[in-house]
């Protein structure tokens, strides 16, 4: 993982949803889990959603995915 998404992880301060799949070869699920650790947001303000039988770009189509960002929506708020 490189220094700059370390970085930028380290100076969040948004609601943060990180989406990958599970079949993702671009950008592997424990790259994201990483990520997801590093965030320097409050636990409710982050989401992590792999999606099963998913590769790169079919993760962001998945059906799961506005099930998750809403749950972080509603977290955030509060």
């Amino acid at each position: 993982m490189g220094k700059a998404n370390a970085g930028v992880m380290a100076s969040l301060d948004e609601p943060l949803l990180i989406v990958v799949g599970k079949n993702d070869t671009t950008t592997r699920p424990a790259m994201s889990e990483a990520l997801f650790k590093q965030a320097a947001v409050a636990a409710g303000w982050k989401g992590l959603l792999i999606v099963s039988d998913a590769g790169h770009n079919e993760a962001a189509k998945s059906a799961e995915l506005n099930g998750a960002f809403s749950r972080l929506l509603r977290r955030a708020q509060k």
